[in-house]
């Protein structure tokens, strides 16, 4: 190897090592806001516009006939959360957390 190749391979590892340490604190921060995310309540008027319900075992299949026993937010392809995680982030809900065991009609199971 000779010093030209030597200093492009360390500028190289320089850069990814700075490119990560960029980016590690903003992953960091996306992860703890969404902890810090209000919870979405039932008696939102977003929630209410879609039908959402905290455990969706109490879906009334009376007014939401397209509700099928075991869909829930974790089992929704717009749920954000993390695993194990009781509340996460949705796309249809942007700045609210949503229960994993919730359900609104915008459900669309993952694939």
């Amino acid at each position: 190897m000779t010093i030209r190749d030597a200093d492009h391979s360390a500028r190289r590892r320089f850069l990814a090592l700075a490119a990560g340490a960029a980016v590690a604190p903003g992953l960091l921060a996306t992860v703890a806001r969404a902890a810090d995310l209000p919870h979405l309540e039932e008696t939102d008027s977003a929630a209410k516009a879609l039908g959402y319900h905290l455990d969706n075992r109490k879906v009334p299949a009376d007014k939401y006939p397209q509700h099928r026993p075991g869909q829930e937010c974790g089992k929704c392809n717009l749920y954000k959360g993390v695993a194990g995680a009781q509340w996460g982030p949705c796309l249809i809900f942007p700045g609210k957390a949503v229960h994993v065991d919730g359900w609104c009609t915008a459900f669309t199971p993952k694939t």
